[in-house]
């Protein structure tokens, strides 16, 4: 950390690594210790030298050394902050870079020292984030647990000075003592709540005297138009959010404003790992959000698409987030023009179908969005998908279910298009007899559909899979439907005028099948047409909801 340190940031950035070895030991510093002032005067005085590359990696090494071998870090930084803003020049009390274009236009100062001026700005917010995140990992973890180690300690001298002879009355002091230490930690949970909730963020504290400063860099990137600057003041917005939900809630539009609307991939990249990190501290908050991380799997860019997979993927394995019908654009992300994307996103549905029944409940509510017409994507890459998410359908019942569920989806699709993609859904599924039973029992909600060829096209080839490996009595009932289906596709063609309710009503003559129990069958068809339909519905209501939110 000597002179050779200040010629060359990168020594003195190893120099931190080595140092922080000696975290793990519990090795605490005194604030004046030599290693911080060094570190503070190598960052203060290569701040406005910009030909040291390495100084914000250095910024950020030091502030971890700092938080974790000081005694006091709060106080070394405080200090680094208050240097780093007087080498800065920047006056807080004014919008700094309005300041500097009326100096520009008064005293001719030229465009180099205007973006000097900036991306000295970025240095200093830059390290105000990195201080901020310190400071809220110290207070949380550090100094709470140091907390309750002094309540512990308080807890077993108690236990010491009051050992009663008696055993009965010793039981009672120890539940007395095993209440009081259930909620011992309350006090201290609350003092740190109150510092990062109030405090820390106060106009007189080291963060809040910077908050207006990033504020007026990310409202108005025309006149902050230095792209350095704006990536560094919406790092530092986002580490101050994660302190407070207080100020979260402030500036989380501001936050999702960033993210729709910057020209910088990088900076839409930055924004999504941070709103994930958001979502794990405040997910009641940035929950109505959601759709906007979803947004940012279609952007041209390929870095913000791969940032915004790996968070969400992380967020939704984690349960961390709910889990809705805008998984389907994840499931776009397996035909995405990125190898890496693309794998990824069929990494993330090979860990999904571990966790119970989770891909099984999304995939009627993935189907209907992929198949919808807004939607833009081809068949073959439909296609492609629903073969690979229907490879984990393995359990009979998940089977069962889903050809009913699929079949009453023929009643809310509008184009033959839809038709054909749920057609091709239930030609991916393995048929048992009750499967096929089920097939037979909800023939109503698709009979109509089946004059299209494509559509007869997939029923044909269920009955051809099926045929090869069924029981004698299992084929009875293929050949059946297979008759049963072949009647209704050529009246359905050659008789273009028959309405849906005259093809319903005329069937094949001389059915072997138990045609009373399917009658009793049908009969009681609207009541769960009725509850199913409310089932369907739902999900585009709260999408609705959603984005009107």
């Amino acid at each position: 950390l000597g002179s050779r340190a200040q010629r060359s940031p990168l020594l003195a950035v190893f120099t931190c690594y080595a140092l922080q070895r000696l975290i793990q030991k519990g090795i605490r510093l005194p604030t004046s210790h030599v290693i911080f002032t060094r570190l503070t005067e190598l960052l203060v005085t290569g701040l406005t030298d910009l030909s040291l590359s390495h100084w914000q990696p250095l910024a950020e090494q030091a502030v971890i050394t700092i938080y974790g071998l000081a005694d006091q870090p709060d106080v070394v930084c405080e200090h680094l902050l208050q240097q780093l803003l007087t080498a800065s020049g920047v006056d807080l009390c004014l919008n700094p870079i309005a300041t500097s274009s009326q100096a520009q236009e008064g005293a001719g100062l030229e465009e180099a020292e205007l973006e000097l001026q900036s991306l000295v700005l970025a240095r200093l917010l830059g390290c105000v984030g990195n201080v901020a995140q310190q400071q809220l990992v110290y207070l949380e973890v550090t100094v709470s647990k140091e907390l309750k180690r002094q309540k512990q300690d308080e807890h077993e001298k108690t236990l010491k000075k009051d050992v009663n002879p008696k055993k009965v009355e010793t039981t009672v002091s120890e539940e007395e003592l095993m209440l009081t230490g259930a909620t011992a930690d309350d006090p201290e949970t609350e003092l740190i709540k109150r510092l990062c909730e109030v405090e820390l963020l106060e106009e007189t504290n080291m963060f809040g005297k910077f908050v207006p400063v990033i504020l007026n860099v990310c409202h108005d990137p025309s006149l902050f138009c230095c792209p350095t600057l704006q990536t560094a003041a919406t790092l530092s917005l986002a580490k101050l959010m994660l302190i407070s939900s207080r100020f979260c809630e402030q500036q989380l539009q501001l936050l999702v404003t960033i993210l729709e609307k910057s020209p910088l991939s990088a900076i839409r990249a930055n924004t999504i790992v941070c709103l994930a990190d958001l979502m794990v501290r405040f997910p009641n908050l940035v929950e109505p959000w959601t759709i906007h991380l979803y947004n940012r799997l279609r952007d041209e860019s390929e870095m913000v698409r791969k940032s915004t997979l790996v968070s969400l993927s992380h967020l939704i394995l984690n349960d961390m987030i709910k889990v809705k019908g805008q998984i389907s654009e994840i499931a776009l992300c397996m035909e995405d023009p990125s190898n890496n994307i693309a794998d990824f996103s069929r990494l993330f549905f090979h860990e999904l179908a571990k966790k119970g029944n989770s891909l099984y409940n999304l995939l009627p509510d993935v189907i209907s969005r992929l198949s919808e017409p807004d939607n833009s994507i081809s068949t073959s890459s439909f296609q492609s998908i629903m073969r690979y998410l229907f490879s984990f359908i393995k359990k009979d019942r998940q089977t069962e279910s889903l050809v009913e569920k699929l079949c009453h989806r023929f009643r809310t699709t509008r184009l033959e298009k839809q038709w054909v993609d749920l057609c091709f859904c239930l030609a991916q599924l393995p048929y048992t007899e009750r499967c096929l039973h089920k097939l037979q029992d909800n023939m109503n909600c698709y009979q109509d559909k089946l004059h299209n060829d494509d559509v007869y096209k997939y029923f044909t080839n269920i009955v051809i899979q099926t045929k090869k490996f069924a029981k004698p009595e299992v084929k009875l009932l293929v050949e059946e439907l297979e008759q049963q289906w072949k009647t209704l596709h050529d009246r359905g063609a050659t008789d273009s005028s028959s309405s849906p309710g005259s093809i319903a009503v005329q069937q094949t003559r001389g059915s072997t099948v138990k045609k009373s129990v399917a009658r009793r069958r049908r009969k009681l068809q609207p009541l769960k047409e009725h509850n199913l339909a409310e089932h369907d519905i739902s999900p585009s209501i709260q999408h609705k909801k959603r984005i009107s939110h």
